[in-house]
């Protein structure tokens, strides 16, 4: 089995809610036809399918819906997901570290000093020396 495409699982669930392929493409503000590719590609990936197509819409299959009942909870799960990774957005951590010239560190300091006020978890190491240091090695970063 291919892997799953979340556009297609949004966009398949907006027209499990709501009975149309036409009524999904509005809400999503995107065409009719990609709509039924994604609904295609779905069905094709999982190997069944979810929707009965009628005259008067798509109704779903008993598959579809067991998709329509699990959904809400995916669903939630990613809305949380990305709630968490934007309010970890920023939030730097761990070790870096920098090797640079005499001649530079001057210029460098002011920048460390604004840069442990906005990213006060991260840990800044500096090496000053004339010595070339290899990034490959991970002595500087």
């Amino acid at each position: 089995m291919r892997s799953l495409n979340w556009d297609d699982l949004k966009i398949v669930y907006r027209v499990a809610l709501s009975g149309s392929i036409a009524k999904a493409a509005e809400g999503l503000e995107i065409n009719y036809s990609t709509v039924l590719r994604h609904i295609n590609r779905l069905e094709k990936t999982l190997a069944c399918k979810l929707f009965i197509r009628h005259q008067r819409g798509y109704q779903l299959t008993d598959t579809g819906k067991d998709f329509l009942a699990e959904m809400p909870a995916i669903e939630s799960k990613l809305s949380q997901l990305q709630a968490k990774l934007a309010h970890n957005n920023g939030c730097l951590s761990g070790t870096l570290n920098i090797t640079v010239l005499p001649e530079y560190s001057s210029f460098l300091h002011p920048v460390l000093v604004r840069s442990q006020q906005h990213y006060p978890k991260l840990n800044v190491v500096v090496n000053v020396c004339d010595d070339l240091v290899a990034l490959e090695s991970g002595d500087a970063h």
